[in-house]
């Protein structure tokens, strides 16, 4: 058992390898109809292949402990430091209008569609053998499906052409993976060995109350860690371990989340979002660099390992227990379900939006393909589930995913290039506009290394209320609590250094470059998002 753990993970890490110089590849001669994703599954798949054939030994099945344990907590910690919290709050609203109630109405869909196949005796495996499946494996594979993977999406929409269709795809992404993961631990808590009043209460209370706890959870994790950075100056002269003090409490969150049966995906994210905000300000300039490149490597990195294991497990499933008819169903019906969440949300927002309104069909278009790829969370979720008719409900999901990154990866670029989204902007984001609203890391970074140009309309851009708000209560309260004294007057003054000389050259009538900005006086910033 331990030799074959040590040739998986030796395999892994050398598709790893592969990924990362096929990722090189594929950027440097700009293919984009090919993704590193599909390739880490198809050589993964090659090698559980070669070594059937050579040990006549099966690989090892897909352990979600692992998963859930040593690699998601990874990726989304990640993702959630280097995320670009102005443009994910600035859309905040739909945001979680689709993350949140576009996810319960896939669900919803998702769930009628496998109940109407099942009792029509659809589910046929290659034997001939009718399955049907249960009210609680129906809702609980319901939640599986609604977990969409928007890897493919994000890396051909780039964020410096249409940082706005990024942003909302990016958001949507984590705020659904988290949203799925709840929805298939209410289902199995709530019961549903058949449908009543009891169980739909049971079922909304208990999602309710996760949601909740896990933000007040990861919230509070959070600021333990924004304070130990401020506090602990012991640690400066460290920066691998003031680097490493941070994950650890992230990572902590997720395992506490997890002990006391709570969205430990949520937890880490919110936690990863305010040390990303705050505790990063309380780093030394070599800690700065240390963290970019750091958790750069655990999202991407575990990305990769991620598809990589995914194809090298995936010949351990009986190929006997495949429904082709069941997963082609499937297929359509994700499609369908989420071109009728997309629209649907469209409409409504419309509505109540009215003039403010500003999507067109195009970028909803890209939206609605962007959210129908099903990836590695579906799967880890499937085999974490102890279904009546697990193996069938297994090798679905994943045919699935196989399908999904592959097929609709390919079909995507021809997507975008045939729709044409209609955002389509230079720079992306005005270092203005990002100093106004106080994500000073990205300003420093444009007036060092991009050479933007500003105009006063980037200026003039007026803000909500609740925004205001917001800004004012962090500002005086909660950016004092948490970020060093010295760090928080450093950022002041270059905040005021940008109004001001965005101030003098509207009162011009011209444009500035941001190349004008002194050089001695940007300061520590600049490492954080080099990348």
């Amino acid at each position: 058992m331990a030799e074959t753990l040590a040739v998986e993970t030796l395999i892994c890490l050398f598709l790893v390898t592969m990924f990362l110089m096929t990722s090189v590849y594929l950027q440097k001669y700009n293919v984009t109809y090919i993704h590193e994703s599909g390739v880490c599954i198809v050589l993964g798949m090659l090698a559980g292949a070669l070594i059937l054939w050579t040990t006549d030994e099966t690989p090892s099945k897909f352990e979600a402990p692992i998963f859930f344990q040593f690699m998601l907590p990874f990726l989304i910690f990640g993702v959630g430091y280097n995320m670009k919290r102005r443009r994910f709050f600035r859309n905040i609203g739909h945001i979680i209008t689709n993350g949140l109630i576009g996810t319960l109405i896939t669900f919803t869909i998702l769930s009628l569609f496998a109940w109407t196949f099942s009792d029509l005796g659809a589910i046929r495996d290659a034997d001939g053998i009718t399955r049907y499946l249960s009210l609680k494996d129906i809702l609980a594979l319901g939640g599986v499906l609604s977990s969409t993977d928007m890897a493919i999406s994000l890396s051909v929409l780039h964020e410096n052409k249409t940082p706005r269709l990024h942003s909302l795809l990016f958001g949507e992404s984590i705020i659904n993976t988290a949203i799925a993961i709840l929805l298939v631990r209410t289902v199995l808590i709530a019961g549903f060995d058949d449908f009543s009043a009891s169980s739909v209460f049971i079922f909304f209370g208990y999602f309710i109350f996760n949601c909740v706890t896990s933000i007040l959870m990861g919230t509070v994790f959070g600021f333990i860690s924004c304070l130990m950075t401020k506090n602990f100056t012991a640690l400066k002269n460290d920066p691998s371990k003031e680097v490493a003090l941070q994950f650890y409490i992230a990572w902590s969150a997720y395992i506490v989340a997890e002990m006391c049966h709570i969205s430990g995906v949520i937890t880490i994210l919110v936690c990863a979002i305010i040390t990303g905000h705050y505790a990063w300000y309380n780093l030394t300039t070599e800690s700065r660099i240390v963290v970019n490149d750091t958790f750069y490597l655990l999202g991407d990195g575990t990305q990769a390992l991620i598809f990589s294991y995914l194809g090298l497990t995936s010949l351990s499933y009986k190929g006997s227990q495949i429904s082709y008819m069941f997963i082609l169903l499937m297929v359509l019906a994700i499609i369908l379900a989420r071109f009728i969440s997309t629209f649907g949300m469209a409409l409504l927002e419309k509505v109540c939006k009215k003039k403010k309104y500003d999507f067109n069909w195009k970028d909803l278009s890209i939206m609605w393909f962007a959210g129908i790829f099903r990836g590695t969370i579906a799967f880890a979720l499937v085999t974490s589930v102890d279904f009546g008719h697990e193996e069938i409900l297994q090798v679905t999901v994943l045919g699935l995913v196989v399908f999904s990154m592959l097929v609709f990866g390919f079909l995507m670029p021809i997507w975008v290039t045939l729709i044409k989204p209609s955002e389509i902007i230079k720079a992306n984001q005005s270092l203005i506009e990002a100093a106004a609203d106080g994500d000073l890391r990205r300003s420093l970074v444009g007036a060092t290394r991009l050479n933007f140009m500003l105009t006063k309309d980037d200026v003039s851009k007026k803000k909500g209320w609740f925004h205001n708000k917001w800004r004012e209560i962090d500002n005086n309260y909660i950016k004092p609590c948490l970020i060093d004294k010295e760090k928080l007057e450093e950022q002041r003054k270059f905040k005021e250094e940008l109004e001001a000389k965005a101030r003098d050259e509207e009162e011009d009538g011209t444009e500035i470059m941001t190349s004008q900005l002194e050089p001695e006086k940007q300061p520590l910033e600049e490492s954080k998002e080099s990348k």
